[in-house]
């Protein structure tokens, strides 16, 4: 176990090198996707629910608001919240640290499949 540990402590911290953030529409994408799909995991279990509970209709009339708040969250996720843009003071404090800025247009191109051409 300890031996594990060790490895693995190493490998997770310094296996690979520190790669820039490609977060922004990955990530929301993402979200968007896994509250789809906790949305149709609550329909599905309110089925179960609905088909084991024959006579009593109470724990799928506990579990149902559920789905308007998953509704709820799932449009105001796409509508109020804007992750496309750093808010203004963030921007100023990055400026601020003396960051470099500037915008290039390089373009990262996968050394192996340069290779296969």
């Amino acid at each position: 176990f300890a031996l594990r540990r060790l490895v693995y402590g190493y490998l997770i911290v310094f296996a690979e090198t520190r790669k820039p953030d490609l977060g922004g529409s990955f990530w929301a994408t993402l979200i968007h996707q896994l509250q789809a799909a906790t949305f149709l995991h609550c329909i599905l279990m309110l089925g179960v629910l609905s088909a084991r509970c024959d006579e009593d209709i109470w724990p799928v009339a506990l579990a149902a608001p559920t789905l308007i708040w998953l509704a709820w969250a799932f449009q105001h996720f796409g509508t109020s919240l804007d992750w496309t843009r750093l808010p203004l003071d963030e921007v100023v404090a990055f400026e601020a640290q003396g960051a470099p800025t500037r915008h290039t247009d390089e373009v990262y191109v996968q050394p192996e499949l340069l290779a296969a051409q």
